[in-house]
């Protein structure tokens, strides 16, 4: 989720030691395009109360990459996780104003009967609701 009008073309989740986890995104549109990417599916990555390492680049879409910046930041992830056979957890990374981001893991009810997240952002439902850090 992007709630900045930065354009991040690609990050990366990584452990606190700065090992990749095989997850991340790319093609994060801005905030006035939707603030979207794509998802991606599935990897072991640090849960709620644990530190992990975003790192993210900013650029325009047809600027040359080397004109693109790159930041890094730990961050503690929030929310909570469910285990079991049936849990669907879901890690939203959220970019902010001033190279800020966070982190959240977010849980759904799977099934006919399951009911969505309060947690999700509109976004997701294609609704612009501007979001603050910590929100």
């Amino acid at each position: 989720m992007n709630y900045s009008e930065d354009y991040v073309p690609d990050f990366s989740i990584l452990t606190p030691t700065g090992k990749h986890t095989g997850m991340g995104g790319d093609q994060v549109q801005e905030f006035s395009k939707g603030g979207l990417s794509k998802q991606e599916c599935c990897a072991p990555i640090p849960g709620p109360g644990q530190t992990l390492l975003v790192e993210w680049r900013v650029g325009r879409h047809h600027e040359p990459e080397a004109n693109w910046k790159t930041f890094r930041k730990a961050i503690v992830v929030r929310g909570e996780a469910l285990s079991g056979p049936n849990a669907w957890n879901l890690l939203i990374v959220r970019f902010f104003p001033e190279q800020q981001v966070e982190a959240e893991f977010v849980w759904e009810a799977p099934g006919p009967h399951g009911e969505p997240s309060p947690r999700l952002d509109q976004l997701f439902y294609g609704r612009r609701v501007m979001r603050q850090m910590g929100d």
